[in-house]
């Protein structure tokens, strides 16, 4: 009896293993497409300014009588525990702003989904002084050792948008420390001159993100990928955008930035032309649009704009990604923007 008990425990074994090995890889398909989809990123890399505008920086750091504030691990701590705690600044002020961001799928397409590679089609902006690229702007930062470059806009006379990866470092919590802005730069021209500043915005969210590595940045991400930076009250730059909050798959659209890989030196600095491409939103979620204009770096926190109204719907955060403006992020920036008047 025991043998045979055995041969039939063993016959059954035969069928059962299978099963259980067909059902356990379909749990580990489920869980690897998931977390596929949740661990998806693309690099955000800076060009460096060079020597002598990296020093203009750090000389305004110490002359400026409002220097950047760090988050103490307290405030860090309610800001993660807190909800009601939506963005903060450089200023070491902590907001409670009356909207929250929200993740909304206007897509089922997942990220995941091969796109095609996007064609070098940039053109140079020259010269830079017409709308709606007079309200473009070039913008040195730093880490307080090395100056970087970025690319941001006006939204009004004195309030400049920009991605959130070109203020906070979220991998090493922390603001950069300066911010100076060269409205339609057009290489050594400088036609509206310079405008320094150490006070920006960002949400809390963005502030919680854990991205892999120093220059990268999850897909989930991508819609807390907007900060401002608020210049002196008694700017009155002429020239800004529209932000409009209904971006549309298959809506044609231009991004505009300044990429390092078309600077030249001079005097031991970089210095940068405009340019911009011509593409479509191919694709609308989480608050995140994938698009096929051609973005590289330099061209973060530019402007995505409309081509049919030059509105800006979104702004480069990675190679092919930006955050679909809506409502509540509208709001944030609108709010910010206004603590400086």
């Amino acid at each position: 009896m025991k043998k045979a008990g055995i041969v039939l425990f063993s016959f059954v074994l035969l069928f059962l293993i299978p099963s259980i090995s067909l059902a356990n890889k379909a749990l580990a398909t489920t869980f690897n497409e998931e977390t596929s989809k949740n661990d998806i990123y693309e690099k955000i890399t800076f060009p460096k300014i060079g020597k002598e505008r990296t020093e203009k920086l750090l000389n305004y750091i110490k002359s400026t009588k409002k220097p950047v504030k760090n988050l103490s691990s307290e405030d860090i701590k309610k800001l993660q525990q807190d909800p009601s705690f939506t963005s903060f600044s450089s200023q070491g002020e902590i907001l409670k702003l009356p909207f929250t961001l929200e993740s909304k799928n206007s897509s089922a397409i997942s990220p995941l989904q091969n796109e095609a590679a996007a064609t070098d089609n940039r053109v140079r902006i020259n010269p830079t002084t017409t709308y709606p690229y007079n309200a473009i702007a070039q913008i040195d930062f730093t880490d307080g050792t090395y100056g970087y470059s970025c690319t941001g806009w006006f939204v009004d006379k004195n309030t400049v948008v920009t991605a959130a990866h070109c203020v906070y470092d979220t991998y090493n919590n922390k603001f950069y420390q300066a911010w100076y802005v060269y409205p339609a730069e057009n290489g050594t021209q400088l036609p509206y001159g310079g405008m320094a500043s150490t006070t920006a915005y960002v949400t809390s969210s963005w502030q919680q993100a854990t991205p892999p590595d120093e220059e990268s940045i999850y897909y989930k991400d991508v819609q807390y990928d907007f900060a401002v930076i608020n210049l002196s009250s008694s700017t009155n730059h002429p020239n800004y955008l529209t932000i409009n909050t209904n971006p549309q798959v298959n809506n044609s659209i231009f991004s505009v930035g300044y990429p390092g890989d078309k600077s030249f030196e001079y005097n031991g600095s970089y210095y940068y032309y405009m340019y911009g491409s011509s593409g479509q939103i191919s694709k609308i979620e989480s608050n995140t649009i994938t698009h096929t204009a051609y973005v590289t770096s330099g061209m973060s926190g530019g402007p995505i704009m409309l081509t049919s109204n030059w509105n800006a719907v979104s702004l480069n955060s990675t190679s092919s990604w930006g955050v679909a403006f809506s409502t509540v992020s509208k709001n944030f920036i609108l709010t910010w923007g206004a603590q400086n008047n």
